[in-house]
């Protein structure tokens, strides 16, 4: 496992460089998707037999995508403190799960614009990073994504409310985009 997650580390990420159609101003951008099973405690409330199930079924279900096809997936007890300082300023994984108890793990795509925390403040976090400013091809990409594993698994939601979530603030689309910019002169 040490050997895949220090490979992976070595290589730059794809959002990290130059790409067509990339401005001055947007450097990256990101999309997040927070998902919760249904029948499940929350990751919070969960007890640690019950996160490790979760994280049982959600490994088989992320793996099982075409996209994630020779990435790995790693349990954050196995990171050091220094793999997990690394993924962190990636962007590949939150400091709560840097912090997060027994049972949290990360799944990262090959090319690392794809990672999906497990058993952060919701039982999936997915995202998407890339150079430039393009959302509507990885709303698409991640709308498969999400798709895909839901084929798998049974999301928690309510047909008032829409996807549940362990913050009201993300409960409906379980959406958040974002962009970095640069902004000389500031």
């Amino acid at each position: 496992m040490k050997l895949k997650i220090n490979a992976l580390l070595e290589n730059g990420s794809n959002f990290s460089g130059r790409v067509q159609g990339a401005g001055p101003v947007v450097l990256s951008t990101r999309l997040r998707l927070a998902r919760n099973l249904s029948k499940h405690r929350f990751p919070g409330w969960a007890k640690k037999s019950q996160r490790r199930e979760v994280l049982s079924v959600c490994k088989t279900a992320i793996e099982s995508l075409e996209l994630m096809s020779g990435g790995i997936t790693v349990a954050v007890d196995d990171l050091s403190d220094l793999e997990k300082q690394i993924l962190v300023e990636r962007h590949m994984i939150s400091r709560e799960l840097m912090e997060s108890k027994a049972g949290a793990a990360v799944c990262i795509s090959r090319d690392q614009s794809c990672a999906i925390m497990i058993n952060e403040e919701d039982h999936l976090r997915i995202q998407l990073l890339r150079a430039g400013l393009d959302f509507e091809d990885m709303w698409r990409t991640i709308d498969g994504v999400d798709t895909g594993i839901e084929e798998h698994l049974d999301y928690a939601f309510d047909h008032d409310l829409g996807y549940l979530t362990a913050c009201p603030t993300n409960v409906g689309t379980g959406l958040r985009a974002s962009a970095m910019l640069h902004l000389p002169a500031l």
